[in-house]
């Protein structure tokens, strides 16, 4: 899946990859989850921004460097503290290099103090330096930091309900067509790419429990959970099947909590 992620975004950006190549951009705001691949564009993006070709050669000292987590022009920064921000603040004033790339990931939780440090250094930005950064909720941002970024919507990967559906057709006939009918399939990719449909979601599951276990089953097998936020979640996953089977027969069971726990516990992870 991870491959397929990558493949996928490496064709929808090429517009912008070629003439951020020329020009990169002093700070991007990627919208988007871990699990839609925001972690593998400000990778990807990092790598052209920092190859010796210009090109994300995968041979230049600068690609191999990269590949190896030891570039010395690429901070990645996954937990934003005040105090880096702060010494990166104290830093720009003696970087020579010829770019730089801060890379901070899923900055919706960052606090208060940390925001307007990274706003301080966004208002004035080093030369040759590029703010990589990545969100799921853009509108938890201060809206001073979104106004100096350049955005970019992570598009999700396209999976044709009928076809991604098909090995449903002759194992189950009647889920198949209800849910090639309805848009059940569609809400359901979106929701676990990183989309907020997570409403939508837990009240069509509940009230079409079976045909939602049939599906979620499939779609585990199928290899759509296998991107890396949602594998840390299989011990969780597992353990979640064995309670909504649980529920398939347990009247007193609170159905919606259960699936709306699942869900969040995947988005989160």
């Amino acid at each position: 899946m991870k491959e397929r992620l990558l493949t996928h975004h490496i064709h929808t950006l090429q517009p912008y990859r070629t003439s951020w190549r020329s020009q990169p951009p002093g700070a991007l705001l990627i919208l988007g989850s871990e699990a839609l691949g925001s972690h593998l564009v400000m990778a990807l993006l990092t790598q052209d921004f920092l190859c010796d070709t210009k090109d994300s050669c995968n041979q230049c000292p600068s690609c191999m460097a990269l590949k190896e987590n030891r570039h010395f022009s690429a901070t990645w920064m996954y937990d934003v503290k005040i105090d880096a921000i702060r010494e990166l603040l104290a830093s720009r004033s003696i970087s020579r290099v010829q770019h730089r790339c801060v890379i901070l990931p899923d900055i919706d939780t960052m606090s208060l103090g940390a925001a307007n440090a990274l706003l301080k250094i966004l208002e004035e930005p080093p030369p040759a330096w590029t703010f990589i950064l990545s969100s799921m909720h853009g509108d938890k941002i201060p809206a001073t930091i979104r106004s100096r970024c350049q955005k970019l919507h992570l598009k999700p990967l396209c999976l044709p309900g009928e076809t991604f559906l098909a090995p449903l057709a002759s194992s189950h006939p009647l889920t198949y067509k209800k849910l090639t009918q309805t848009d059940a399939s569609r809400i359901l990719v979106d929701a676990l790419l990183g989309k907020e449909k997570i409403a939508a979601l837990t009240d069509w599951a509940t009230k079409e429990f079976e045909d939602f276990m049939i599906l979620l089953e499939h779609l585990t097998h199928a290899g759509l959970l296998g991107t890396a936020p949602i594998t840390r979640s299989q011990h969780f996953w597992l353990h979640m099947t064995d309670i909504l089977h649980d529920a398939r027969s347990d009247s007193n069971c609170n159905r919606k909590i259960l699936i709306q726990h699942l869900f969040w516990e995947l988005m989160r992870a």
